[in-house]
């Protein structure tokens, strides 16, 4: 098998079907998407050459901005997720579009606790006027900040009930480091190894759980009827079949203002494919899964995907 990592805009989401065939939601998701542009006109071509993944830039920026506007309470303890650009594998990446622009979007939610709306965020995201990457400090022009809402799959009658079987697959493209070593695999000094689908699900599971509890019970997630559903993924795809999955370490950089130096951190990058064919619920999940990330460093924008569905033969 071929071990490349192919390109974002060949892929088309799986999530796009189940949002087309969800009509409308029950209620009103709490998360919302904030797309920020970031406009660098005075920027060299070479800025942020040296970077691979800009998820701890636009962390560090993104905090920066809740602090000034809000104080420690907001830009210490608000939980969001970056959603940056995939990372990039060349020995130079190049970031900056021929505009002298960046991009990138927040996952933010209004009821969290802290009294801070989508609309408040894009207000102080757009005060920003400093980039900053430790040594290297780059004039923001402008910056433009549109709220949009967050689509995702809700279940409806029209869709079937369907068990996990191996007619089909799907394929995960981690487009972002994942960090998902166990505590036992860290204390041993090993680093994190590609998870099964069973794990990710699990993940993914917790997070709409916390964050977005009304969709998280109107597909019944954590019932006996979801826990067989996992339980059935976990039997089907082990064990996994030779070539499965591509995957390489990917060490990526960034400063942070509580941590003297820099903090050097390493997780994986590639894809992975599974003999599974997914449930609408499973199905469900992952295209939130796309934004909550998986794993470890979600709010830099760790652990992200995409995914598609396969044609895949079981084995004879």
């Amino acid at each position: 098998m071929n071990p490349s990592f192919p390109p974002p805009a060949s892929r088309e989401p799986a999530s796009r079907d189940l949002i087309a065939q969800s009509g409308a939601p029950r209620a009103p998701l709490r998360g919302r998407r904030l797309r920020v542009t970031i406009g660098l006109g005075g920027a060299p071509f070479g800025a942020l050459t040296r970077l691979g993944f800009l998820g701890g830039v636009f962390h560090g920026l993104t905090r920066a901005a809740l602090f000034d506007a809000f104080g420690p309470r907001v830009g210490d303890g608000a939980e969001f997720r970056c959603l940056p650009p995939p990372a990039q594998l060349g020995a130079t990446p190049s970031w900056l579009a021929p505009d002298g622009t960046l991009g990138f979007e927040v996952l933010w939610h209004d009821n969290a606790g802290h009294g801070v709306r989508a609309e408040d965020v894009a207000d102080a995201l757009q005060r920003v006027r400093v980039l900053s990457l430790g040594a290297e400090r780059h004039r923001v022009q402008w910056v433009r900040a549109q709220i949009g809402p967050w689509l995702l799959p809700w279940p409806t009658d029209a869709q079937p009930e369907s068990a996990i079987g191996l007619a089909g697959g799907i394929q995960i493209n981690w487009l972002t480091p994942l960090h998902m070593a166990s505590r036992m695999r860290v204390a041993r000094g090993e680093g994190d190894r590609p998870p099964f689908l069973f794990r990710t699900l699990r993940s993914i599971e917790r997070r709409a759980g916390e964050l977005e509890p009304e969709w998280f019970a109107a597909w019944g997630f954590g019932s006996d009827g979801w826990v067989e559903q996992v339980e059935a993924v976990r039997r089907a795809e082990y064990p996994p079949p030779p070539d499965s999955s591509w995957m390489m370490p990917f060490v990526w950089r960034y400063g942070s203002r509580t941590k003297s130096g820099v903090v050097a951190r390493r997780g994986l990058l590639g894809w992975q494919r599974f003999q599974v064919s997914p449930t609408p619920a499973v199905a469900a999940l992952l295209s939130a899964g796309e934004c909550f990330g998986v794993g470890e460093g979600s709010s830099f924008g760790c652990g992200h995907f995409s995914w598609e569905r396969l044609s895949l033969q079981p084995p004879a």
